[in-house]
């Protein structure tokens, strides 16, 4: 509470030197929160992306030495940052369809990544609409199209999938297409 002053007159300061506040037609916001964008983001992406040129020039002109990496100035764009963030929500709704599915089909059971592949796309037979499902839940949750489903592309997804998830034991990584996993490790159960 000592430094409140400061810190609300230098965003004020970022708030006021937005040359948006200027603009007779400013252009589109590109976020889908454009009132904020268009008062807070935009005015914070322009400070971010003079201190950079600041930075920048300094340096280029032997006035300052290059900061640590650690905390050299970045460019921000919002924008991009609400995408990764509805990537990852798209990731997650995936991996809790997947994971649901496949504990409803080999509760308390070993199973193979060869025999997710064979579910997905059984050879010689049309896909049901369940196995589409799994295929699209564990597409969503690896953020990539498997083509083609083999027991590789599975073991692949699952390996991802299960460093990705916080767990109490130590982890096992697959060795090959083979690799046998615990539905319970997976679902942290």
């Amino acid at each position: 509470m000592a430094h409140r002053g400061e810190i609300l007159g230098a965003l004020y300061t970022i708030l006021l030197g937005n040359p948006r506040r200027g603009q007779k037609s400013p252009t589109a916001a590109p976020t889908r929160f454009k009132e904020w964008w268009d008062l807070v983001g935009s005015a914070i992406e322009y400070a971010a992306a003079q201190l950079v040129d600041l930075v920048k020039s300094e340096v280029e002109w032997c006035v300052a030495d290059p900061p640590p990496q650690a905390s050299r100035p970045v460019q921000i764009s919002f924008k991009s940052m609400f995408l990764e963030g509805e990537n990852e929500d798209e990731e997650t709704t995936g991996l809790a369809a997947f994971l649901t599915m496949l504990r409803a089909r080999w509760w308390g059971r070993e199973f193979k990544a060869s025999a997710v592949a064979s579910d997905i796309e059984p050879e010689g037979f049309t896909p049901t609409d369940e196995a589409r499902e799994l295929r699209a839940a564990l597409e969503r949750a690896a953020g990539k199209v498997l083509r083609p489903v083999s027991a590789a592309t599975v073991t692949w997804c699952l390996k991802k999938l299960a460093d990705a998830l916080p767990r109490s034991e130590p982890r096992r990584s697959p060795s090959n297409a083979t690799t046998t996993a615990r539905l319970a490790t997976l679902s942290g159960s």
